[in-house]
């Protein structure tokens, strides 16, 4: 079975554990506006690892983040050409956000999962993907297979 089909498999589960209804083939909207297919799928190549430390502007308070680039390519019906994990509070998590200018998904885990995120990028098949549902659900999730 290929990853598209394991990830259309893993949409229906998804679906019913989390809730989010089927999959009604509507698009939803990116970050852009631009219209969007039912997901998209990034096989994973490389992995990069920052810690940074920032100011977003003049005036404002320090901040520090702790987030994974991660590279390669987009299985044959995606787009998607990179992807960014920002590990966060649980409460800085956010709905995962896809632009399709940039080709790149963004998605904010809990810090306290970082341990099990790391231990999946370990693995030898890696995939991010988002997915979107019916009413505006979306979904996104780092999926591994060692």
């Amino acid at each position: 079975m290929n990853i598209e089909d394991i990830i259309d498999a893993h949409m229906s589960e998804v679906a019913e554990l989390f809730g989010l209804g089927a999959d009604d083939g509507a698009s939803g909207a990116a970050k852009d506006g631009d219209p969007l297919p039912t997901r998209q799928i990034l096989e994973i190549n490389t992995v990069t690892h920052y810690s940074a430390n920032f100011v977003a502007s003049s005036g404002a308070a320090a901040d520090v983040q702790n987030y994974i680039k991660l590279e390669g390519g987009p299985t044959p019906n995606s787009l998607i050409e990179s992807g960014y994990i920002m590990f966060v509070p649980r409460d800085r998590v956010r709905a995962p956000v896809y632009n399709t200018r940039a080709k790149s998904l963004r998605v904010w885990f809990d810090i306290a999962g970082m341990p099990q995120t790391l231990a999946q990028l370990g693995h030898s098949r890696r995939y991010l993907w988002i997915g979107w549902f019916a009413n505006g659900h979306v979904y996104a999730d780092l999926h591994t297979t060692p």
